[in-house]
């Protein structure tokens, strides 16, 4: 399984990946996450777990014409 979670520190989003074991490995721009390893993410973070590649992008989505 994987964990992505949010907190909030000093008033700042802090967005966190944790690989507790996953049977498809997860990957923080490209690099292998270690088995309960915790990273912290940023802005343009690219996310892959398993066949699912997700980029972080903070604040609020543009809007559709």
């Amino acid at each position: 399984y994987t964990t992505l979670f949010r907190s909030t520190k000093a008033g700042r989003l802090l967005f966190v990946l944790r690989d507790g074991p996953s049977g498809t490995g997860t990957f923080h721009m490209n690099e292998l996450v270690g088995v309960k390893e915790r990273v912290n993410l940023s802005e343009g973070a690219i996310v892959t777990i398993g066949a699912t590649t997700m980029i972080l992008h903070e604040g609020t989505p543009p809007e559709e014409e």
